[in-house]
């Protein structure tokens, strides 16, 4: 009867193993067993009376000391809220500010579950942030225009402001009625809503969600998504619902409406300027002032060279923008305006055509687009400064004489190209620096760690006001590539395409514009790489430009 003899150590010792690899692994359900493997062991070793009391009491230790090294180690909760449209027939009629402080933005909630068994880590939740974006998404869908605004200072220029605040939050993982095998999480949380006007507090609200189930699942590596799809499914029913209360409530009506009135009642400056555009306006300039929109989209996957690195998914992501861009359900562009180069076509003569020749032909009045996927380098880690877009005939050991110089796409943007308006848009950071003077670097272990090129395409918006510049990430930052995105794509283009497909239309009016692009660009860039990558953004431009039309 030896084995009833080890029976009980062996059941604590296979709980202990599974409580560890749950802990390390976040294999939840694996706690529960465990748990119950070790209580079992226990009452066996009661009922025996023959195991030693000193190995169920290691086992035990052994518990509580996992459970103590592993209390401090949060778990970071990735939160999406997703309002979609909340079916408001008309807007009301005024403008008004979303207040949410950089404090308010900041907080993240910590804590662990409210259950006895489950994960045994606390977890944090970047509520302030996915606030943020709930609240945008929702009360852009009951103003007619709605402008985020950090201090109350701001705020004082809108004559209704909205104010909401988190006052609670809970989450649990239902475990016991699975017994380990099973687990769902719920989540609720109390969101608090404020609109003031001036000094008076004109509607108030707080509401509690009911508990957000996800689950049951069996074991899941990646449960701490759905844990934050719990608590972001709690998040947006509160704000939906405050969102359409506000929408009904008939004191709110009467405020919006009243400001329209108020702006109605402006005095308006006519005599003098119609006299002036009789006289100065003709009627050929009125034809020219049309607006076009032209692009050149440029990707290289493969370079000439093969000593160049390749990149996995360059000349999709531009083959793909440049779909989007001449499609009628996306940009809209007319094909004629839009000049694609992809690797072999992508060489430094025909991107300086494109750039100093093609693109002479747009106007003042038009749109220009020029979208670059591919790699870009400093000359050497000597010359930093020296940045280059690295066409498809690049050298490898002569990057400063076949590399296109960042100082040519200054002199396009500065010399020919006419428009007023240019986005310059750009994936080029995927390496620290391409090229034989950066292995040497390497082998003597000086190897720069950052890679510059994403200032130096910032620096192309001096060239004047209406140049808006958007890179994949900052300096000491790598863009990525997976399978993941999209079954293959840049992180950066494939949220870059969901924003402009419809993703990032906040106000639900059909139109993706600058002002809502890149704060969407930015957030899910940064939450799908864990902070590891930031698109930056640089220019004086007009937020309420469109991409495509």
């Amino acid at each position: 009867m030896l084995y009833k003899k080890h029976l009980p150590v062996t059941l604590v010792a296979i709980g202990t193993v599974s409580i560890l690899f749950s802990v390390i692994s976040s294999s939840m359900p694996l706690t529960g067993v465990g748990i119950a493997l070790v209580i079992a062991g226990v009452v066996v070793h009661l009922r025996l009376k023959k195991t030693s009391s000193k190995n169920i009491l290691i086992s035990v230790v052994l518990i509580s000391t996992i459970i103590f090294l592993c209390s401090g180690c949060a778990v970071k909760v990735p939160m999406t809220p997703d309002v979609g449209h909340l079916g408001i027939s008309k807007k009301l009629p005024a403008k008004a500010a979303l207040l949410i402080t950089e404090d308010t933005r900041k907080y993240v909630f910590t804590g662990k579950p409210e259950s006895l068994t489950g994960a045994l880590r606390p977890h944090a939740f970047p509520l302030g942030m996915a606030m943020e974006q709930a609240s945008v998404q929702a009360f852009s869908q009951v103003f007619r225009d709605v402008s985020l605004v950090r201090t109350p200072a701001e705020a004082k220029r809108y004559r209704i402001v909205i104010e909401p605040e988190i006052e609670d939050f809970h989450f649990r993982y239902d475990q016991l009625t699975y017994v380990g095998f099973g687990i769902a999480v719920l989540s609720k949380i109390k969101v608090r809503v404020t609109l003031a006007s001036g000094e008076t507090r004109i509607w108030e609200r707080s509401i509690e969600s009911p508990e957000q189930k996800k689950g049951p699942w069996m074991l899941d590596l990646n449960y701490i998504e759905k844990t934050g799809e719990s608590a972001s499914d709690a998040l947006v029913y509160t704000l939906k619902k405050i969102a359409k209360e506000i929408a009904r409530d008939a004191t709110v009506k009467r405020l919006a409406r009243s400001s329209v009135s108020v702006a109605k009642a402006e005095p308006k400056k006519k005599p003098a300027l119609i006299r002036h555009k009789k006289t100065v306006q003709p009627k050929r300039q009125e034809v020219s002032s049309v607006s076009q929109r032209w692009a050149v989209v440029i990707g290289i996957s493969d370079y000439d060279d093969s000593r160049i690195p390749s990149l996995r998914y360059a000349a999709t992501d531009a083959k793909t923008f440049y779909n989007w861009l001449i499609s009628p359900q996306g940009g809209r562009y007319t094909p004629s305006r839009v000049k694609l180069l992809l690797n072999k076509k992508a060489t430094g003569k025909n991107i300086k055509n494109a750039l100093f020749v093609w693109l002479k032909r747009a106007i003042k009045e038009d749109l220009v687009t020029i979208y670059f996927a591919g790699h870009g380098s400093p000359e050497s880690p000597d010359s930093p400064d020296n940045l280059f877009l690295l066409p498809y005939d690049t050298q490898y050991d002569n990057i400063a004489a076949t590399g296109f110089p960042m100082w040519d796409i200054e002199t396009a943007l500065k010399r020919f190209i006419k428009a007023r308006k240019v986005i310059v848009i750009a994936d080029a950071c995927h390496s620290g620096g391409v090229g034989q003077s950066f292995d040497v670097a390497r082998r003597a272990a000086r190897a720069i760690r950052v890679n510059p090129i994403s200032s130096g395409l910032q620096s192309l918006s001096k060239m004047g006001d209406g140049v808006c510049v958007i890179s994949a990430s900052d300096d000491k930052q790598f863009s990525q590539e997976d399978r993941k995105w999209g079954g293959g794509h840049g992180v950066f283009t494939y949220f870059l395409l969901e924003g402009l497909k419809g993703e990032a239309d906040y106000s639900r009016d059909g139109s993706v514009t600058l002002g809502e692009l890149i704060p969407f660009l930015s957030e899910q860039v940064r939450r799908a790489t864990r902070n590891a990558q930031s698109p930056t953004i640089a220019g004086k431009f007009d937020p309420a430009i469109t991409i495509g039309r």
